[in-house]
C-alpha cells in the first residue's frame, strides 16, 4: 500500500538521493517524508533529533496521521536552541518536514557538530529533480 500525505491525504512520491536515502515527498504540500534514521543519515548527525528525550518531553499532539505508522504524529521541537517544530512519528521513529521546514533545519545544522553540506546537497538534488521545497514565502 502506497505511502500517503498526512497533511493532503494524496500518494506520496519516492525519491531516493545519490547517497541511498529514499525520502517521501508530497507533490502538493511540498512536505518531505523521512523513515527512522534516514535524516540523520543525510545530515550526519548522531541520530535524527538532537536531544530527542528532551524534545519528546515537550512534544504537542498533532491531527496528523503518520504515513510511517499507525499513529498521529506528535510536533517536537528539532533542537532545544532553537525553536523550529517539526513533525515525528513517535512509533516508528519517522520525521515529516513542512515546506520549508528543511531549510531551517538546514541553517541548524550548520550550528552542530555535522557539516550542513549533506542537507544543502539533499535539497539541491530535490530542487534539481523539480520538487519545491521552499517555502514560497521566504522567496517572495
Amino acid at each position: 500500500m502506497p505511502k500517503r500525505s498526512p497533511k493532503a491525504g494524496g500518494e506520496l512520491v519516492p525519491i531516493t538521493l545519490d547517497d541511498g536515502v529514499e525520502l517521501d515527498y508530497c507533490p502538493v504540500t511540498k512536505g518531505i517524508g523521512f523513515d527512522a534514521g534516514e535524516f540523520s543519515v543525510l545530515t550526519l548527525l548522531a541520530e535524527d533529533i538532537p536531544a530527542f528525550e528532551t524534545a519528546v518531553s515537550d512534544a504537542a499532539e498533532t491531527p496528523y496521521p503518520s504515513p510511517m505508522g499507525t499513529q498521529n504524529f506528535k510536533e517536537v521541537r528539532f533542537d532545544p536552541d532553537h525553536d523550529v517544530r517539526i513533525d515525528v512519528c513517535l512509533e516508528s521513529g519517522g520525521i515529516w518536514l513542512d515546506r520549508g521546514e528543511l531549510e531551517k533545519l538546514q541553517a541548524i545544522a550548520a550550528h552542530l557538530d555535522s557539516p550542513q553540506s549533506r542537507v544543502l546537497r539533499a535539497a539541491q538534488h530535490l530542487k534539481e529533480h523539480g520538487y519545491d521545497i521552499v517555502d514560497a514565502r521566504v522567496r517572495e
